[in-house]
């Protein structure tokens, strides 16, 4: 996606350059009231509130994972350390994925 949007940057059909902020992090899901299709179900996680504090806090074009998902990815992708985002009693360690090819 970030290569994509490179590209579209890059032939300044815009009038400002596009940028894109991900935040995902991976979180225990309690799921009401399962009947036919996942959609119709009531879904509670801190997952949400996390993506969405990792994706406000990221920079530019990066994407930001929170410590459960970095955790469970690490032994595949590259990170590094990127702080701790504090909001109300909310403490989330945050980690940026390192790009093989950036922009």
């Amino acid at each position: 996606m970030f290569n994509k949007l490179d590209d579209v940057n890059n032939r300044k059909t815009l009038k400002r350059s596009v940028g894109l902020k991900i935040g995902i992090e991976m979180e225990i899901a309690n799921i009401f009231n399962l009947q036919g299709e996942l959609r119709d179900s009531f879904i509670i996680s801190e997952g949400f509130k996390k993506s969405q504090l990792l994706q406000k806090n990221a920079d530019n074009n990066s994407l930001l994972v929170g410590e459960n998902l970095f955790q469970a990815t690490r032994a595949f992708f590259g990170y590094r350390d990127a702080g701790e985002i504090v909001d109300n009693k909310l403490l989330l360690k945050s980690y940026e994925l390192k790009f093989k090819t950036r922009l």
